[in-house]
């Protein structure tokens, strides 16, 4: 009988890490970004539903991984205590979508771009991008094996990035 690994959802502004073998599922994105991140040496992986742009106001109290900065952090945080060797870690990002349809909406764009630009300054490169368009994507990372997966819109799941590939 073969045991299914335990699958954890992790729905908008939540952060979720693992180097247990679990799967870690985003809820569906719109304009929200899921940062995939793993580390393959060491079978540590996490998810980030980031929600807004940039950094939480320094008000904020609650709601801070909503944020892309604070998302980002407080993932690598995680991963690190899990014994993720930050040299190693790669990174995909999925969602990013104007599903809403509305020509002046940019938030998901202003995502992206946000993510991007911290990504990039923290020396950590996005290994493969599923980003834009007008349909809901939900990313599926199987932390036992190293596989991203992902579905857009209605369509079946498909393979998106092996992070034990050397591309």
């Amino acid at each position: 009988m073969m045991i299914q690994p335990q699958q954890t959802v992790v729905y908008t502004g939540e952060v979720a890490t693992t180097r247990s073998g679990e799967i870690l599922i985003s809820s569906p994105l719109g304009s929200c970004i899921a940062i995939c991140a793993y580390c393959p040496g060491n079978r540590v992986g996490g998810l980030a539903h980031v929600m807004l742009p940039g950094h939480p106001p320094s008000a904020a109290t609650t709601d801070r991984n909503r944020y892309a900065g604070h998302a980002l952090k407080t993932l690598l945080n995680d991963m690190r205590e899990k014994g993720a060797e930050p040299e190693t870690l790669r990174v995909c990002l999925i969602g990013g979508a104007n599903v809403l349809k509305r020509e002046h909406d940019t938030i998901h764009i202003d995502n992206l771009h946000s993510l991007t630009a911290i990504l990039e300054n923290a020396g950590i490169p996005v290994c493969c991008s599923s980003t834009g368009g007008f349909e809901r994507m939900i990313a599926r990372l199987d932390t036992q094996n190293g596989i991203l997966f992902q579905s857009i819109g209605n369509s079946p799941e498909t393979r998106l990035f092996d992070f034990h590939s050397t591309h």
